[in-house]
């Protein structure tokens, strides 16, 4: 009996990107209510701490809000239609880049192959059109 494995695409959202993205849906969907990231965790079985570290993510970046006390949770800080996916996926995960070599973050460069690299240009194209197409896709896409 053959058992193949499933396997994801080469480019897929990290487990980080998929919950940040719920968790930015779940409170688009909730309007102005603030809800806490225990009860968003506890309603649809995530990891408590998970969900906490990338809600203070969402917070440093400015998407989200928080507010403490008995009253308080976490809310939008802006819109829907004006948080973009390019702008969470870029908070949680850093810069859109196919390939190192468009990675524009300190530290990482082109690989050793940059003086005869034959496919960069087409590569480049193909990168600018996903930033381009995570630019114009808003949270307002998923609630619609």
């Amino acid at each position: 009996m053959n058992k193949s494995k499933q396997k994801s695409g080469s480019l897929n959202l990290t487990k980080k990107a998929d919950y940040g993205l719920f968790l930015l849906v779940t409170l688009a969907k909730g309007k102005l209510e603030k809800k806490s990231i225990k009860t968003i965790a506890e309603e649809n079985n995530l990891s408590l701490s998970f969900l906490q570290k990338i809600a203070g993510d969402l917070q440093k970046g400015g998407i989200i809000t928080a507010e403490r006390g008995k009253f308080g949770g976490y809310k939008l800080a802006k819109p829907p239609a004006k948080i973009t996916l390019k702008e969470v996926l870029e908070t949680l995960e850093g810069p859109i880049a196919i390939t190192p070599c468009f990675n524009n973050t300190k530290g990482m460069g082109c690989c050793a192959h940059k003086p005869f690299c034959s496919i960069k240009n087409g590569l480049k194209k193909i990168n600018e059109e996903i930033k381009n197409t995570l630019l114009s896709k808003t949270l307002q896409h998923f609630i619609q």
